[in-house]
């Protein structure tokens, strides 16, 4: 039977709403009505596609052309066009708009950075809908998930960062109380430097909680980084930021391990140098002093854990779902989400062990190489000659 959206809280619409039809799972490709809809994908070429973005993530971005027109969310639409000279074409937020002959779209924010959104096509004739959300974060905590309990659909396309790692992370709220609780042990106004690692776009409730609690504002060490919050802050900029290196907060963009002692070395005027480094790839929070230099880890992601991940997909209940990720992660979810209900909350209480009984040894050694291969890939990224590496990719 086909499922409903109920849309008198989330939407002002009542339509009802079922699923789409996507020929070939694990590709970016969806048609509807013989129109051909390509998300965060743009490098296939397709002729008369419609191209959409979910954010400004150049792993999801590169690739675009100035011959194209770019769906987006407004604020993404901005972003993109400090990299880019394709058209855009924005998106209202949770309101659904007819890009397409009897073709909806709905953007709807996906708590992941500034801009990002899910993406929700339907399909007037057939009635049917299909829910892409590209990274997201779901945290009950945020405002940006309100109403998401609202949202149902038959064909759910989903963001599968943590599933195999099985990372279980505290809330970013938690994570960023724990940066501030530390740093209020070793803060001394004019004499302490505060460097937040970060990327082009993201993170920004880290760096603006720790501006407001200290009452000191950050210089951005990239220009693109600086253009990027001069468009996500507009009149707040002045509020957080410098455009020089002239306060005692520092934005480094070029992110990743091993620079500590350069930071050292550069602020040597200063007491203490703090350096926090906020990764879902941390287990727990955990700090490091170095004589004057204060190493600060804290787990802390913008995607979904695996707990949330499930309960997203329980909620959402589709009835084919499928990683956005690789094959191997779209294995592994279907053989979690199979069985709805009390069984999904009985194995998030079970330590999270993701059961593989009914997936073969050869399978599992697929699983083991793709895990392989994208570890592979971070570290060559990050050995590029590039000025920002989060313009390359969303690492975490």
């Amino acid at each position: 039977m086909p499922k409903t959206l109920h849309t008198a809280t989330l939407y002002q619409s009542n339509l009802s709403l079922s699923s789409f039809f996507s020929p070939t799972p694990q590709t970016p490709k969806i048609l509807i009505n013989n129109q051909t809809i390509i998300i965060d994908e743009f490098s296939t070429r397709c002729e008369n596609a419609f191209y959409f973005l979910t954010h400004f993530h150049t792993d999801h971005y590169q690739g675009v052309l100035k011959s194209m027109t770019v769906y987006a969310s407004p604020l993404t639409c901005e972003l993109l066009k400090t990299k880019s000279k394709c058209s855009t074409t924005a998106i209202p937020l949770k309101q659904p708009v007819e890009f397409a002959r009897k073709i909806l779209v709905t953007a709807i924010p996906a708590n992941h950075c500034p801009g990002s959104v899910m993406f929700l096509f339907e399909d007037l004739v057939k009635k049917e809908l299909i829910l892409a959300t590209g990274d997201f974060k779901f945290d009950k905590e945020s405002a940006e998930c309100a109403n998401w309990e609202h949202i149902r659909a038959q064909k759910l396309y989903v963001d599968t960062t943590y599933l195999q790692a099985k990372s279980i992370l505290i809330s970013q709220n938690e994570s960023i109380k724990q940066v501030v609780d530390k740093l209020k042990t070793v803060f001394k106004p004019n004499r302490t430097k505060i460097i937040c690692q970060t990327y082009a776009v993201g993170k920004e409730r880290i760096f603006q909680r720790i501006a407001e609690e200290f009452n000191i504002k950050f210089y951005p060490t990239s220009a693109h980084r600086l253009n990027t919050l001069k468009i996500i802050y507009k009149e707040q900029f002045d509020k957080y930021f410098v455009a020089t290196d002239t306060d005692l907060g520092v934005l480094d963009v070029m992110y990743g391990t091993g620079k500590e002692n350069v930071f050292k070395n550069m602020y040597n005027s200063f007491e203490k140098v703090v350096v926090i480094h906020a990764t879902g790839w941390q287990s727990k929070f955990s700090f490091e002093q170095r004589g004057k230099l204060l190493l600060i880890n804290t787990p802390y992601s913008e995607h979904c854990d695996y707990q949330e991940l499930l309960n997203f997909c329980k909620m959402i209940n589709p009835d084919e779902i499928y990683s956005i990720i690789s094959e191997q992660d779209t294995k592994v979810i279907q053989q979690l989400t199979k069985q709805t209900g009390p069984k999904i909350d009985t194995w998030i209480s079970k330590k999270n062990n993701i059961n593989l009984q009914e997936i073969n040894l050869a399978e599992q050694e697929e699983i083991l190489k793709e895990a392989a291969k994208r570890k592979q890939r971070n570290e060559k990224l990050q050995k590029l000659d590039v000025v920002d590496i989060s313009d390359v990719v969303d690492l975490e």
